[in-house]
């Protein structure tokens, strides 16, 4: 059940056991899983059903909105899976770097495919680790309780 790895990796995480970079890469495989099991997280861990992803959802969630004409014709050639990775990658890629001014632009990301590029999370603050580990928790608990049949 991906709820029971779900709860290891938060446990692990939370006794010290994880560094930053191992959490991030198993949150990044998570949101491949929910992507891939037609559930997409937005903003406030809302859970939207999904597609097979769209060059405008890729457009409104990326949202840096420079350079659309390439961007779209990249898009247009990667794969499905390539499509399902690039969006499981981008909620994580925005919260690593916040300040749309330094994200790459979408033409660059996509041409690079930079949505298999390491994740790097400064660990400048305990504050705001604890702060990430408690949201990613708060998920945890909303789909283990989906995995039963209720809603968060």
């Amino acid at each position: 059940m991906k709820g029971d790895s779900t709860l290891t990796t938060l446990l692990e995480a939370i006794d010290g056991k994880l560094t930053l970079q191992e959490l991030s890469v198993r949150i990044a495989s998570l949101c491949r899983d929910f992507f891939e099991a037609g559930i997409l997280l937005g903003k406030g861990s809302e859970v939207v059903a999904t597609s097979p992803a769209g060059f405008e959802e890729f457009w409104n969630l990326y949202d840096k909105k420079v350079g659309r004409t390439k961007a779209e014709k990249l898009w247009a050639k990667l794969s499905e899976k390539e499509k399902a990775d690039c969006m499981a990658y981008i909620p994580l890629y925005k919260q690593a770097q916040s300040d749309k001014q330094f994200r790459k632009n979408p033409e660059t990301f996509l041409r690079n495919k930079a949505f298999y590029d390491e994740i790097i999370i400064r660990d400048s603050k305990d504050q705001q680790r604890s702060q990430r580990i408690a949201e990613a928790a708060n998920l945890v608990a909303k789909y283990t309780g989906a995995d039963k049949g209720t809603k968060g």
